[in-house]
């Protein structure tokens, strides 16, 4: 894409002193272009590097460049995944959004301001 602009940049410096900007279609056809180029597996993969479209069960987190350079992330990511696992079947014991009153603490009253009011925590 870079060896288009360059040189369309350079006969639009041939022809005048004063260069617009490429118009949005030529940049679009620029990217398409540069698309077009791009191997499909390597785009496949890079999106699999990143984790994007990995496997949410887990069997795809060794191809993520963050788990293949810190093992140890593997751990903290599986803890995560079971933590959101026990949220969502309601086992939770740390769901802060739980109907659970206890969580909730009273404030010491002040002078002059209305003290019946509670904070959730």
């Amino acid at each position: 894409m870079k060896e288009q602009y360059d040189s369309w940049l350079e006969a639009k410096v041939q022809d005048t002193t004063k260069v617009a900007a490429p118009s949005k279609q030529l940049i679009c056809q620029w990217v398409k272009a540069a698309w077009d180029k791009m191997d499909l597996k390597m785009i496949q993969n890079s999106f699999k590097t990143c984790g994007l479209t990995n496997s949410l069960s887990g069997e795809e987190d060794s191809l993520m460049k963050a788990i293949r350079d810190y093992p140890q992330s593997l751990t903290a990511l599986q803890e995560a995944r079971k933590a959101v696992d026990r949220q969502i079947d309601g086992s939770d014991p740390f769901d802060v959004d739980s109907e659970d009153d206890s969580s909730s603490v009273s404030q010491p009253a002040i002078d002059g301001v209305d003290d019946d009011f509670e904070v959730d925590i």
